[in-house]
């Protein structure tokens, strides 16, 4: 998930993702991200749920991120929390992940708001994705397609960046020749 912070004086310091109860992730690993620490909390559910011929009644409920002290995301940036979930429910499930975002200040942003099917996006929606079909199976060596969540920092900025990364390639690669044709020049 990319957790942009939209406030101007504050940095995001807490971040509590809650995962589906009704189409449960049993197996849920986080990616380490330096200057925050990772707690997932495990609860039961709401109703045995059977996966695979396993039936689980308790399962990860959320996944809580807290950023050590001087830590955060600070205003005008993004940081990125990864996470490894499965099992994916069935394709074309829609999964909801409500999450809540904690500023240095106090102030509290609940991303929370379901997306209507074809409505419009409300005021502070829930990230969300729909799963797939994988192209192949999946096996030892091949993962099931990665899930995003859609964040309001994606959109017309995500381009501008892209850009910038390609022209600094590029111009980091001219540097590169013309810095091989002076030496292969001077000997």
């Amino acid at each position: 998930m990319r957790v942009p912070n939209e406030s101007d004086t504050a940095s995001t310091v807490r971040l509590v993702l809650t995962l589906p109860q009704d189409t449960p992730f049993t197996f849920v690993a986080v990616e380490p991200v330096p200057g925050w620490t990772a707690r997932v909390v495990e609860d039961a559910l709401p109703a045995p749920v059977t996966t695979d011929g396993a039936t689980t009644t308790r399962a990860p409920h959320t996944v809580t991120w807290t950023a050590d002290a001087g830590a955060g995301i600070a205003p005008g940036q993004f940081q990125e929390f990864d996470l490894d979930l499965g099992p994916l429910p069935a394709a074309g499930t829609r999964v909801l992940l409500p999450t809540v975002q904690t500023y240095s200040d106090g102030e509290v942003a609940s991303w929370t708001q379901p997306t209507p099917p074809g409505g419009e996006e409300p005021e502070s929606p829930a990230p969300e994705f729909t799963t797939t079909a994988a192209d192949a199976p999946a096996s030892a060596a091949t993962a099931a397609p990665a899930a995003t969540a859609p964040s309001p920092a994606d959109g017309p900025a995500d381009g501008l960046a892209r850009g910038l990364g390609v022209a600094g390639l590029a111009l980091g690669l001219a540097a590169l020749v013309l810095a091989l044709r002076r030496r292969t020049h001077r000997s």
